[in-house]
C-alpha cells in the first residue's frame, strides 16, 4: 500500500534504449537507480527530442504559378502556386469569396510571408462521396503567420504556418482563427462586453476538416459557452443543439450545431489518403501507419 512514485520501463532490455527510462514519454528529469522509491522515472524523450515539423521551400512547388487574389483552381492536373505579398505589403490574401476545390483537384500554395484567408475554403462532393482518384488535396503553406477572417466557418485542407527566420522567437509560424489582413485582433474585438459589444466580430463557429501544423494555434473564436455543451456531443453527429442565445453568446447565423465548440477540428481521411501536390520530402508517399504507444 506504499506510494507509488514513478515508473520504469525497459528493465530487461540489455541493448539502447535500456531501464528504467528506456521507452518511457515525457518528462525530461533523469533521476538514477533503479530503486523502487526513485521519483521522476518517466521520461527522457522530452519535446525536444520528438521528431520536428518538416521545413517547406517553394522550390517543393515546381513550376508554381503567380499571385492572385482570388484563386481559381478548378482542373485535375496537380497545382502549385507561389504567392508573395503584394508591394508594400507583408501579407498575401489567398481568398476574399468562397473558394471550391473540386474532386480530384491536388493544389499547394507556398505563400513568402504572412497568408490571409478571407472566405470559405471546402471540398466540392465531399457528402457525396468521392472514388481513390476524386479525393482532392488542398495545402496552404506561409513562411509567417496565417490570419482566418471571422466570417470564414469552414476550411478544408492542410495549413502550415512555419516561422520566418527574421522575425522574433514566438512572433512567426501561427495561425489565428480570428483576425484580418493585418494581423490579429484586439481583445476588446474578440470578447466585447455586455454594454458596448454584446456579439463579437468572431462569435461564428469555425471547422476545420483537416489539420492546423504551426508553431502555436492562436483559438480566438468566441462562439458559445461550455455551459450549452451536452453529454456526448459530437460533431459528427445529427442531432443538434442550442448554443446560447442570439448576439450574445452565438451569432444569428449558427444558433444550433451538433457541438458548440467554437473550433472544430475533424482529421478527415483525404489527408493522408489522397497524394498532395507537394514534392515529397522523402521517397514516395504511398501510405500511412500509426502505431499505439509504447510504454
Amino acid at each position: 500500500m506504499g506510494d507509488i512514485l514513478g515508473f520504469g520501463t525497459a528493465g530487461l532490455r540489455s541493448t539502447s534504449p535500456t531501464g528504467p527510462l528506456g521507452l518511457s514519454f515525457s518528462n525530461t528529469s533523469n533521476t538514477s537507480g533503479n530503486g523502487p522509491d526513485t521519483a521522476s522515472l518517466g521520461g527522457q524523450v522530452g519535446f525536444s527530442q520528438c521528431a520536428s515539423t518538416p521545413t517547406y521551400n517553394n522550390d517543393e512547388l515546381p513550376g508554381a504559378q503567380t499571385y492572385t487574389t482570388n484563386m481559381a483552381i478548378n482542373n485535375t492536373s496537380p497545382q502549385d502556386y507561389n504567392l508573395s505579398p503584394p508591394s508594400g505589403g507583408n501579407t498575401a490574401t489567398i481568398n476574399t469569396s468562397p473558394l471550391t476545390i473540386d474532386p480530384g483537384v491536388k493544389a499547394a500554395i507556398f505563400v513568402n510571408g504572412n497568408a490571409y484567408i478571407g472566405a470559405n475554403i471546402t471540398y466540392a462532393g465531399a457528402n457525396s462521396g468521392w472514388s481513390f482518384n476524386q479525393i482532392p488535396s488542398l495545402w496552404i503553406i506561409a513562411t509567417g503567420n496565417i490570419y482566418i477572417a471571422p466570417n470564414v466557418t469552414q476550411l478544408d485542407g492542410v495549413y502550415v504556418a512555419q516561422p520566418n527566420s527574421s522575425s522574433a522567437t514566438g512572433t512567426s509560424g501561427l495561425i489565428y482563427t480570428c483576425a484580418n489582413s493585418s494581423g490579429p485582433f484586439p481583445l476588446s474585438y474578440l470578447y466585447g462586453n455586455s454594454t458596448t459589444n454584446p456579439s463579437s466580430g468572431c462569435d461564428q463557429q469555425l471547422t476545420i476538416n483537416g489539420a492546423f501544423i504551426d508553431q502555436a494555434s492562436i483559438l480566438q473564436r468566441s462562439y458559445s459557452s461550455v455551459r450549452y455543451s451536452n453529454p456526448g456531443e459530437n460533431p459528427q453527429t445529427t442531432p443538434t443543439h442550442s448554443c446560447g442565445t442570439p448576439n450574445q453568446d452565438v451569432n444569428p447565423n449558427q444558433l444550433s450545431e451538433p457541438t458548440c465548440a467554437a473550433e472544430v477540428f475533424n482529421f478527415s481521411p483525404e489527408v493522408y489518403l489522397s497524394q498532395p501536390a507537394l514534392k515529397p520530402l522523402s521517397g514516395i508517399y504511398e501510405y500511412i501507419t500509426s502505431l499505439s504507444p509504447t510504454l
